[in-house]
């Protein structure tokens, strides 16, 4: 399919229409994040990785340990962790060390609360603050496209139910610092 000569995007997307009912685009929406900024320059300077260390990513039974990692990828990585789109304060560089516990013994939704509340400390410690912000992000809007008939026999199960959902939004990347 993505080997046609001819806009091989749009015969893709004509097909998964055909096939599964759906339609997706590109989207800029306005939406809640969290902006990483510098609180303390000087315990920021503290925790950068030494020149010449490798940047390395490493998991055991206790923890997932980032070393020498570009602050870029430790914000992508507290974005995936909290589930909030995160925004990098401009001018943020460098590498650093970071940590995050591993929870094996308890629940999924039980280990996600600890690890937020765990990020959000780690984060102080190395001088670093989220801050509220709301920003317009690039998403993928997927939505169920109307039979020939105009009528939706997917999501009719839905609507009794009064559960109907129009648009499905699935995060896309990080947004920019303004």
């Amino acid at each position: 399919m993505l080997t046609l000569p001819h806009d091989p995007r749009k015969a893709l997307r004509q097909e998964i229409r055909k096939q599964f009912g759906f339609i997706a685009r590109h989207e800029n929406i306005e939406t809640n994040a969290l902006l990483l900024r510098v609180k303390d320059a000087d315990l920021l300077a503290a925790n950068r990785s030494k020149l010449g260390n490798r940047f390395r990513h490493h998991r055991d039974a206790a923890f997932e340990t980032f070393s020498n990692f570009p602050i870029s990828k430790i914000a992508w990585y507290v974005e995936w962790w909290l589930k909030t789109p995160i925004i990098l304060q401009s001018g943020c560089s460098g590498n650093y060390d970071f940590r995050t516990p591993v929870y094996q013994s308890i629940s999924y939704d039980e280990a996600n609360a600890k690890r937020q509340e765990f990020v959000r400390e780690e984060l102080k410690d190395m001088g670093l603050e989220l801050v509220p912000a709301t920003d317009s992000c690039e998403m993928v809007v997927v939505e169920k496209a109307r039979t020939q008939t105009g009528k939706d026999e997917f999501f009719a199960p839905l609507a009794k139910a009064n559960m109907r959902p129009e648009k499905i939004q699935l995060c896309r990347g990080f947004g920019k610092a303004s």
